[in-house]
């Protein structure tokens, strides 16, 4: 199923509203894809991303940015999502990711 990843953004957002408020968090977002995927799934998963990005801020408000990015070459091609937050961050021991290659 096609589906447009600003609304589930925006529906994310909706869920975590009282957070957002509460803890002064600023959200912003580029234009979003459209994706094969589930939209139940997505906005869990934004949900998560988000809802955690606003617990682990230790300093100041959050500032959470949603973005996407098209990667590949010639026909095959694939999105790439990114939230980026002013939070800690991941450990250095795991910045080790491998990048995706789809099948």
């Amino acid at each position: 199923v096609v589906v447009d990843v600003n609304q589930v953004v925006k529906e994310a957002l909706k869920n975590l509203a009282v957070v957002i408020e509460e803890n002064d968090a600023k959200v912003t977002r580029s234009t979003l894809p459209e994706v094969m995927g589930n939209e139940s799934q997505l906005t869990q998963l934004f949900q998560n991303l988000i809802s955690n990005a606003i617990k682990f801020c230790q300093d100041g408000n959050p500032e959470i940015d949603i973005s996407a990015r098209e990667v590949g070459q010639g026909d095959e091609f694939w999105w790439v999502f990114s939230v980026r937050d002013n939070g800690p961050g991941i450990p250095e021991e795991h910045h080790h990711f491998p990048e995706f290659q789809p099948n």
